[in-house]
């Protein structure tokens, strides 16, 4: 993953497309078939890049592979 700032995460959203992009949050995750993802931390108030293969997927249920 790649820290970034919420400034670039918005131009990313802006630029590429809002369909394009997943998201990763606590409150749960809106991937579809995007390859990159952004991640969100609420307990740090942080932002990253992920890439799609970072997160496990079982169902339903999407997650990181490893938490940092």
């Amino acid at each position: 993953m790649l820290k970034i700032t919420s400034k670039i995460a918005n131009q990313l959203f802006e630029e590429v497309g809002y369909d394009k992009i997943g998201i990763y949050c606590s409150q749960g995750a809106v991937i579809g078939d995007n390859e990159f993802i952004i991640v969100y931390t609420e307990d740090t108030q942080e932002v990253y890049l992920a890439h799609i293969s970072e997160f496990d997927q079982d169902g339903v249920l999407v997650r990181l592979k490893e938490e940092k």
